[in-house]
Parts: structure tokens; C-alpha cells; sequence
């Protein structure tokens, strides 16, 4: 069953204003694309922060076992 009411997804997009991200009528998003840019670099950063910590983290923790213990 056919339930989309337009003759292909530009034909919406018309009927809708001429706004969509995801159509090729669209065209190119730069915001989008500077958007997904940062919010990688920003979890690339982020995941090397927290093993950075937790390696020292740990790191320090092993030190004291081991003056506690030996």
C-alpha cells in the first residue's frame, strides 16, 4: 500500500515550502556539515581525555597497592 501522497520526495519538499535537509532539492547543508565536523572532533577529544584520567588514574591506584603490599 502506496500511502505517500506526492509523486517523489522534491514534489513534497515543493508542497512544504521548498525546506528539507534531507532531499537532493536541498542541495548542500553547510551548517549540517560544520555541525558534524565539531561534534566529532569533539567526541575524539573527549575519549582521549577520559583514558588519559583513567590511565592515571589507575596508574596511581596500582602505586599504592603496591607500596601497601610489598
Amino acid at each position: 500500500m502506496n500511502t505517500f501522497p506526492y509523486e517523489s520526495l522534491d514534489a513534497a519538499t515543493e508542497a512544504a515550502g521548498g525546506y528539507s535537509t534531507w532531499s537532493a532539492a536541498a542541495g548542500t547543508n553547510t551548517t549540517m556539515v560544520v555541525l558534524a565536523i565539531i561534534g566529532i572532533a569533539i567526541s575524539v577529544v573527549s575519549a582521549v581525555l577520559v583514558t588519559v584520567r583513567e590511565d592515571a588514574l589507575l596508574n596511581h591506584a596500582a602505586d599504592r597497592l603496591a607500596e601497601k603490599y610489598n
